[in-house]
């Protein structure tokens, strides 16, 4: 008895998918369901209780078969790149599978409030849907797996721009097209889509990147040379001024420490205030008594960074969502 049962609401339900698709909700009658199911009106309200009831449970079936479908393809621990690509892989194919059903969605989407049955709801799962796609890429872009170029909220609006284009493909690709019109081109494999989404059309050009990381090290490296020469000529000089015997012309020459007894200064890095500071070591002259260290000087190394363009709307597609 119970496999009768799931047979008729079955067929109950191919036969109202059919014709919904087809001629719309208010172009199907109730007698037009009945004769292609095959079954008598009171069979059709025993299991829907009306012609209304019947499209909400297909609208229903659509909607959660998208969120299971989703899921699935997306278990906790996954990759977000890998998630995002078997979730649109799942979907298209889905789309594939069942045209028909998905023609009502779209339906449903778009439809006048008076062509929609009264009572019908919007299946709460939808939201779900999009939570889940949102908390997923909200998780890659906090993990930097996305291009933090953009807002979570902007790359989710994207993915399901993508995840829209590539359905609706796919439901026009499953019908013939009208006589004298041309075929759809071949669409792009998923993989393919998602690739061309997380990594952009545009060229990337790192060229100006690689010079700035090169100039940092000359520029230190020439200033823990030059500072303790410069540091020895001020040093003799204030020792002549307060000491006749010790000559004015006397030509500075770089400390021996700064050529053969160990560095002339230390230097040291902190690359997040893009500060070098040098520290020159205490200059000793045979003649002359030892210099006190200078206090370490701070020297303030600009190197440009590479220009970012604003993001926009439509710059995922061309600079790519991964980071």
């Amino acid at each position: 008895m119970a496999d009768a049962d799931s047979d008729t609401r079955h067929r109950l339900l191919e036969a109202g998918l059919r014709l919904f698709a087809d001629r719309g909700y208010a172009g199907t009658s109730v007698q037009d369901v009945i004769e292609a199911a095959g079954v008598t009106k009171p069979v059709l309200y025993y299991y829907f209780e009306s012609k209304g009831g019947l499209f909400q449970a297909l609208v229903d079936q659509a909607v959660d078969e998208r969120l299971r479908l989703m899921r699935q393809a997306a278990p906790p621990g996954k990759r977000t790149v890998e998630a995002l690509t078997d979730i649109l892989a799942a979907l298209t194919d889905f789309a594939r599978r069942q045209p028909d059903l998905l023609r009502l969605s779209f339906a449903v989407a778009f439809a006048a409030p008076g062509e929609m049955p009264n009572g019908f709801r919007m299946p709460p799962k939808i939201g779900e849907s999009i939570r889940f796609i949102h908390e997923l890429i909200a998780a890659g872009w906090e993990s930097r797996e996305l291009n933090n170029d953009f807002s979570a909220g902007e790359l989710a609006e994207g993915y399901f721009q993508l995840i829209q284009h590539s359905v609706a493909v796919a439901v026009l690709g499953a019908r013939v097209p009208p006589p004298g019109l041309p075929p759809l081109p071949a669409p792009s494999t998923p993989h393919r889509a998602i690739e061309l989404f997380l990594h952009g059309a545009a060229q990337k050009k790192e060229a100006p990147a690689r010079a700035a990381r090169v100039t940092r090290p000359l520029l230190v490296a020439a200033l823990a040379l030059l500072l303790p020469l410069g540091l020895h000529a001020q040093a003799l000089k204030e020792k002549a001024a307060t000491d006749p015997g010790v000559s004015t012309n006397v030509v500075p020459t770089a400390p021996a420490n700064a050529m053969t007894n160990g560095p002339a200064a230390t230097v040291t890095n902190d690359p997040a205030a893009d500060l070098t500071t040098v520290t020159p070591v205490a200059v000793v002259e045979p003649n002359l008594t030892a210099v006190a260290p200078v206090k370490p000087v701070p020297v303030i190394v600009i190197v440009a960074p590479p220009p970012v363009a604003p993001a926009t709307g439509l710059t995922a597609v061309t600079v790519g969502a991964a980071k």
